[in-house]
């Protein structure tokens, strides 16, 4: 392999660095030469050496930094931070590893320094963690939950510094730490090299031998809690029902998790989980003693007086609540709140929102919510998948504006969950902020001068509290009907409103603004039911606690100055996925409602299409929005009339398609829209739709670029797009002037079966009336196999297809409902067939031989047609659909011209031959007569598709285009 130049530059700098510290070593290991120094002389220059722009002279912009650098910050002895942190493009919130620096003179491999240095790493859910003095360079594996006691086992390479002027040497950490190799997936590969490593030996990092990231243990960890707390709470107040303990047990974990949040990112000068018990003697006791303080300072949701939890009168376990605080305690704790991204704090709680607390008389036990189990889970959106959203909507309608336009504007998630997509909105708009402010120097002084902004002691410029607080109050709204949802969302903006701040900024926000540092979100982000207003109480009566459970809401009295405006700017979201979700109140009023004022959902209650409509209700003219959804809304013929008021009511912007499976533990196929609301007239002028991929890395690919209109034509209004748009023309010029096949043909789908397979098929032919019966297995093209199932046709058995003459024909038609491509095949002795199979039969009254059927539906061009126009656009367990099929262009012949009723006959000819030819290449014993068989299907199937592009008037070119889709 050829070495890099940039290597070669390396390595030589890095070289010179080993030996000036060979030189000195003496000095350099002397206890007065301290941390900071060994960072400027060495560290930051082998970083920059090895590519990084450490100095930010290619990235100025604060949040698009390749390496984030930490000063060393205590606060007793909390608050240490890791020094390095690294990023690549496009990402800038997940780091790619961190690194921890020391003074040389002190003995690198030892547990507590090991074990901080794979904290930061696993906090922050980086695989591997660099831990170095320069003078040593081990190189940590972080991908398990970090231990004292185990850290040591825990180092992967071990890196002297001679071995830095070493080529052999220094290829390997270059190849895995160079700006270059982590672009490239160098970690990764690392990682994967990784795990042939013996359980024994894994084992010593972690014994329960698993590699878990921080967010699932902490989920797991916080499930445990949770239901501790609620029992020891049950146990002391047993009056206490579901919803109540549900409520004060959250709260009690959304105040000890938000303490340690303003712990570890030093907004709290001192510690208060670890001292907690030290006044009273009851931990319990000091906690609540120390809410109001934190309310007075804080403010929000959080610390705010709760009629129960605290009451005089409650009674809470102290030794239920003393394990809780020794989980979360500062000493010794894996977690850092400092290091986890608050985007996995929020996928944390959107997990921990699937489940409610259920209370007998006298006990508490944790199960996941109806809806959720309905839903088949908790699936938190992917944080590329929300920065790729925001940026296409909110980004796009800030761009250029001043602080004081995008003040104006407004931007909603109408089924916020934990926040995920308001977090998104509410971090892309400090960055747009910060980076405006610091577009020049004017701008950058004006600003410092207002109190807008501050600089660091780098440099840096950060919004001030009080911009960032101007920010959550104006621009963002959110709405869920689940009630600790809200709480939880509020909490995570507020997360993010402090995610800068320290001791010294609080304190002097307090000291200027003389009021609470966190502002009362309960007027932007809030609890209710947005697809279901007070209308539905007119002429109804309601059972006051279905009433509670649907929580109708009018948009227009909860957020009044926005509709004052004309409604939001734009609204983006993951609306939940789940048909009739209003289904556990049994209520058909409420179904009849929801059916009447979202009907765009083809009469199913599927609530994802719901959302949009009632997004496009709340949005302004002009205004943007963008879910992603399940991609059958693309092609499923029932979304056909949404699909028709996107066409004529919005300009649709962008059609993007995640690649891989984007959702843990859910294969389900999504796409994301993007769309501009056209509310006071329909699309008139031409518009250009663009079709994407984006990538799990978050990077797009773009597939076309279609005008809208082209979408309105295609059947059903499907949005699919050809990957090449060229081939629109041959859609137009194959289906000119033909018929369709449904127009010649019956396409029935087969039986399917009331009862398991066990209790309906047999194994031997029990009776004359029993027949032999296909499924997808046992056909192939021109080819059908002998299936051991017989089955009687009994409509006792069957759920549908009532009809046996079907399957009585003389001849029938096979294809799989199942597969990428058509798959048909000849039956000729009366089988039946089970539903995995569609069933096609001549119309009466046809010269048409059946054969010829087959052969246009197993040709290359057809196939072409189906996959490019018609397939639907779901991967997974692709469905081949019977009506999809019937739609493809029929090349009728005409018996009374010689010419076409040859090439029929020929066609005819030549598929016979074709079936023969697979009957025996199945049954060939030898490898003579199959490689025999194989060419003569081979050249007969050339044969068929000559005919056929000969039969539409295909080209050569055409036919080039064709077989290269």
């Amino acid at each position: 392999m050829s070495i890099p130049k940039t290597f070669e530059l390396a390595f030589e700098k890095v070289s010179l660095l080993s030996a000036r510290f060979g030189e000195n070593e003496a000095a350099y290991l002397s206890p007065k030469y301290q941390e900071a120094e060994v960072r400027q002389d060495f560290l930051d220059t082998f970083w920059v050496a090895l590519g990084w722009d450490v100095y930010h002279h290619e990235h100025p912009n604060p949040y698009e930094r390749e390496v984030r650098i930490e000063k060393s910050v205590m606060v007793g002895d909390r608050g240490k931070r890791a020094d390095y942190a690294f990023f690549t493009r496009p990402n800038f919130l997940q780091a790619r590893f961190m690194a921890e620096a020391k003074k040389p003179s002190r003995q690198l491999e030892n547990s507590y320094d090991c074990f901080q240095a794979m904290r930061y790493g696993w906090n922050s859910n980086t695989p591997l963690a660099v831990l170095t003095d320069f003078e040593q360079f081990f190189v940590l594996d972080s991908r398990y939950k970090p231990s004292v006691e185990r850290s040591l086992n825990g180092i992967l390479e071990k890196f002297h510094y001679t071995q830095f002027a070493d080529e052999e040497s220094f290829r390997k950490l270059y190849f895995l730490f160079s700006r270059e190799a982590v672009g490239d997936n160098s970690l990764d590969k690392f990682i994967q090299g990784l795990k042939k490593v013996s359980k024994a030996k894994a084992a010593k990092v972690a014994p329960a031998v698993q590699i878990q990231p921080v967010g699932d243990t902490f989920l797991a960890e916080l499930d445990v809690h949770r239901e501790e707390l609620a029992r020891s709470f049950k146990r002391a107040n047993a009056e206490l029902g579901s919803d109540e303990l549900t409520e004060i047990t959250q709260r009690t974990l959304d105040r000890l998790v938000f303490i340690r949040f303003l712990e570890d990112k030093l907004v709290e000068a001192s510690e208060i989980i670890d001292r907690l018990g030290a006044k009273s003697g009851s931990k319990w006791r000091d906690f609540a003693n120390e809410i109001p303080r934190l309310n007075s300072v804080y403010n929000g949701i959080i610390f705010k007086p709760h009629a129960i939890l605290d009451s005089p009168g409650f009674q809470a376990d102290e030794k239920a609540f003393a394990d809780t605080l020794a989980w979360l305690s500062h000493k010794n704790s894996p977690y850092d709140f400092n290091t986890i991204p608050i985007h996995i704090l929020g996928s944390i709680y959107e997990r921990f929102l699937g489940k409610t607390i259920v209370v007998t008389d006298k006990r508490a036990r944790v199960e996941e919510k109806p809806e959720v189990r309905k839903a088949g889970g908790v699936y938190y959106t992917p944080e590329y998948i929300v920065t790729y959203i925001v940026e296409n909507t909110i980004g796009k309608l800030i761009a250029g504006k001043t602080p004081d336009e995008i003040a104006k504007m407004r931007f909603a998630d109408i089924a916020c969950g934990s926040g995920s997509f308001l977090l998104g909105i509410f971090d892309y708009l400090i960055k747009y902020h910060v980076e405006w402010y610091g577009g020049n120097k004017t701008r950058r002084a004006d600003a410092v001068k207002k109190g807008h902004c501050r600089e660091t002691a780098d440099g840096t410029l950060q919004l001030t509290i009080q911009h960032k607080r101007d920010i959550l109050l104006n621009n963002i709204f959110g709405v869920d009907l689940d009630a600790q949802a809200v709480e939880v969302a509020q909490l995570s903006l507020y997360l993010k409103l402090l995610e800068e701040e320290t001791t010294a900024t609080a304190q002097q926000y307090l000291a200027g603004f003389r009021e609470q540092l966190l502002p009362n979100l309960n007027k932007n982000i809030v609890h209710g039911n947005s697809l279901i207003d007070y209308g539905i109480m007119d002429g109804q009566l309601f059972d006051s606690r279905d009433l509670k459970k649907l929580n109708p809401m009018s948009f227009q009295n909860m957020f009044p100055e926005v509709f004052a405006n004309g409604g939001f700017d734009a609204i983006v979201g993951n609306p939940p996925y789940i048909q009739l979700s209003m289904e556990e109140f049994r209520n058909e009023t409420v179904n009849r409602y929801l059916k009447e004022k979202y009907a765009l959902s083809g009469g199913r209650l599927n609530t994802f299409a719901f959302f949009f409509e009632r997004a496009r209700q709340l949005n302004k003219d002009y205004g943007l929005i963008s879910y992603i959804v399940p991609n059958t809304i693309l092609s499923q013929e029932y979304y056909e009339e949404l699909r028709m008021r996107f066409l004529n009511h919005t300009d649709i912007e962008t059609v993007t398609s995640p690649v891989g499976q984007i959702f843990q533990d859910a294969v389900v196929e999504t796409t994301i829209l993007v769309l501009r609301n056209r509310q006071k007239k329909t699309r008139e002028e031409k518009h250009d739709v663009e079709f994407n991929d984006i990538l799990l890395n978050g990077e797009l690919v773009r597939n076309a670029i279609l005008d809208q209109e082209v979408l309105r034509n295609n059947y059903k209004a499907s949005f699919i797009v050809p990957s090449n748009p060229e081939t629109l023309v041959l859609k137009e010029k194959i289906g000119r002037g033909r018929s369709i096949l449904g127009q010649w043909t019956n396409i029935n789908q087969a039986i399917a079966l009331k009862h398991d397979r066990s209790a309906c098929l047999t194994q031997t032919r029990e009776t004359e009336q029993h027949r032999e019966v296909l499924d997808g297995r046992h056909i192939n093209r021109y080819f059908t196999g002998d299936s051991p199932n017989y089955f009687k046709f009994d409509l006792s058995k069957i759920h549908s297809c009532k009809r046996e003459d079907i399957f009585l024909e003389r001849a029938k038609i096979f294809f799989r409902r199942v597969g990428e491509s058509l798959i048909a095949t000849l039956d000729t002795e009366q089988k039946y067939a089970l539903n995995t199979l569609v069933v096609v039969t001549l119309k009466a009254q046809t010269d048409l031989d059946i054969r010829f059927v087959l052969a246009l539906i197993n040709s290359q061009l057809l196939n072409f047609y189906y996959l490019t126009f018609l397939k639907s656009t779901k991967k997974v367990f692709s469905e081949i659909q019977a009506r999809q099929v019937g739609q493809l262009p029929f090349a009728s012949i005409n018996f009374d011209d010689p010419k076409e009723k040859a090439t029929h006959d020929k066609i005819v000819e030549l598929v016979e031959k074709m079936i023969q030819a697979k009957k025996s290449l199945v049954a060939a014993r030898t490898d003579r007569d199959k490689d025999f068989y194989e060419r003569f299907s081979a050249t007969l199937d050339a044969q068929i598709d000559d005919l056929v592009y000969e039969l539409y008037n295909i080209t050569q070119e055409e036919r080039r285009i064709i077989e290269s889709n």
